[in-house]
């Protein structure tokens, strides 16, 4: 029996390099116009959008311009269904309004005592009550997230809509007012997000399905490179 012998470091290294070679300098034009996923995000994009263009215009027409951008943020909740089946995303949504709306409404009551203060001349370091809220925030979010391996956005549009409204109230909002609008926009974000299930009730289950498909397929019969294997395991996993 012969005895294998112990591999060195830069024999590791030839070995590596001929079975995945380096990434070739890329060319600008193709870094502008590649689509670097395998799952389209485009009808992800028109909800969003349609999410919140009814409800604010809904308000524009009523003459509350301020509270379009309160109901946008409520209108994230949509991003956070994308991608679920239809049997589950109805209780992702409504997980994401209650923290988001939550999160808007009290940054608004923050807001308040915050830009009160300052008015009455209160110093410059009240504005640090908008930054202990926003970390407390991002620090809980961050560790559940990480806790229970939510894949993105995860807390990103929590912590940004929780942090933002509390300069909301320099508008001249109350804190009820904000969560109303928000609630709206959640509202409106959820039945956008569910509306495919008139049409298609499986069709996030056979889309995740062909875009593994063709991601592997893609990875089968062209040459092998860290992007192609990146994009097939992802789209595996999330079939």
């Amino acid at each position: 029996m012969v005895e294998e012998l112990p591999i060195n470091a830069d024999e590791r290294t030839r070995r590596a390099l001929e079975e995945e070679p380096l990434p070739q300098r890329p060319d600008p034009w193709r870094l502008f116009t590649a689509y670097n996923s395998s799952t389209p995000r485009l009808p992800g994009a028109l909800c969003a959008a349609i999410a919140v263009t009814v409800p604010g215009a809904l308000a524009l027409a009523l003459g509350q311009d301020n509270a379009t951008i309160l109901i946008a943020s409520g209108g994230f909740v949509v991003i956070y269904g994308e991608g679920h089946p239809y049997r589950s995303r109805l209780r992702v949504l409504l997980a994401a309004a209650v923290l988001l709306v939550a999160g808007a409404t009290a940054g608004a009551f923050v807001g308040s005592v915050m830009w009160a203060q300052l008015t009455a001349g209160g110093p410059h370091a009240w504005f640090l009550l908008s930054g202990i809220y926003t970390v407390l925030i991002a620090t809980a979010g961050a560790y559940v997230q990480n806790a229970l391996g939510l894949r993105p956005p995860g807390v990103f549009f929590v912590v940004m809509v929780a942090g933002g409204s509390t300069m909301v109230a320099r508008l001249g909002l109350n804190p009820l007012e904000v969560g109303g609008w928000a609630s709206l926009g959640a509202l409106s974000a959820a039945l956008v997000g569910m509306s495919g299930w008139l049409v298609h009730p499986h069709g996030p289950e056979h889309n995740a399905v062909r875009n593994a498909h063709e991601a592997v397929a893609s990875y089968v019969g062209s040459p092998a490179t860290v992007g192609r294997r990146h994009r097939a395991q992802a789209a595996v996993a999330q079939a």
